[in-house]
């Protein structure tokens, strides 16, 4: 039952984020930010692009750092066949849960500051 939460946790944590990445370019360009990926653009390099040109977002290209270093470790290529979880298994490892809401506890503390940026201009 835990691997199954904390597999939840990891594909949770990543769409919240690509959401809040939709959103932004969204509401700066009203484009969608799917047309735009390619196979040399990804969503996160879109929007750190995006981000540098177009304040408040650019809060968040200090945070797409540990997007790319969350998922690098946590959703390899095999995200949905199991992922880092199956050491977990296997070898009896553990992952710091602290560690798996890692991103879910960035994205809720700088996406306040970003709509308290809005509301104060």
């Amino acid at each position: 039952m835990r691997l199954a939460i904390d597999q939840a946790l990891i594909g949770a944590s990543r769409i919240l984020w690509e959401r809040i990445m939709n959103m932004g370019y969204y509401l700066g360009t009203e484009e969608d930010i799917e047309t735009k990926v390619s196979k040399n653009k990804t969503k996160t390099k879109l929007f750190r692009e995006f981000a540098k040109r177009n304040p408040p977002w650019d809060e968040l290209i200090s945070c797409l750092q540990n997007v790319e270093e969350y998922c690098d470790k946590y959703r390899t290529p095999e995200f949905h066949k199991g992922s880092v979880l199956r050491t977990v298994l296997t070898r009896n490892k553990e992952i710091d849960g602290n560690e798996l809401l890692s991103l879910l506890n960035l994205a809720s503390n700088r996406f306040n500051e970003i709509l308290h940026r809005f509301s104060t201009t």
